[in-house]
């Protein structure tokens, strides 16, 4: 990951903070992710976290650094900028998703027949803010036909927030 992509992430989730609660998904299994135990190895862990909670939240050049509360009871937890690839606020300001740091197995699980959604077709309801790679991007193919019965919701562990 590049250093801006960092600092573009900080940006927006100081901006995102500065006006209401701000979920964060996060893959729990990246190195230096540190969440409550039975959190740990969790792909697509959200994280609410708010300057409002009152409770110590720090970012830097590292990653994030706060003091949340699970199951009642406080936990210091720390995840790096490269763990996070969402960042969804709870006002109307919409989701940003960061394409790049999305844990591939979960692309691949989420339609095995399709290739992973590109920008254009998801610009519409989330805002993108890294491009994909060029070796992530999918050969010119004739778009498939809409399948006539819908996809089985178990399958799909990603969604697209309005």
């Amino acid at each position: 990951m590049q250093e801006q992509d960092l600092t573009t992430k900080r940006s927006i989730l100081e901006r995102l903070l500065d006006l209401d609660v701000v979920q964060v998904t996060l893959d729990a299994r990246v190195a230096g992710v540190q969440v409550p135990a039975h959190l740990i190895g969790n792909p697509q862990l959200r994280l609410n976290i708010s300057y409002r909670y009152g409770l110590p939240l720090e970012l830097d050049d590292w990653g994030v650094h706060a003091t949340l509360t699970f199951r009642g009871a406080r936990h210091a937890c720390c995840w790096p900028w490269n763990a996070v690839y969402a960042l969804v606020p709870h006002t109307a300001n919409p989701p940003h998703v960061f394409p790049n740091d999305i844990p591939v197995d979960l692309l691949t699980e989420q339609m095995p027949d399709e290739p992973p959604p590109t920008p254009e077709k998801s610009t519409a309801s989330l805002r993108l803010v890294e491009s994909p790679r060029e070796s992530d991007a999918a050969p010119d193919v004739a778009e498939p036909s809409p399948p006539t019965t819908p996809p089985d919701k178990k399958k799909r562990h990603l969604r697209v927030v309005k």
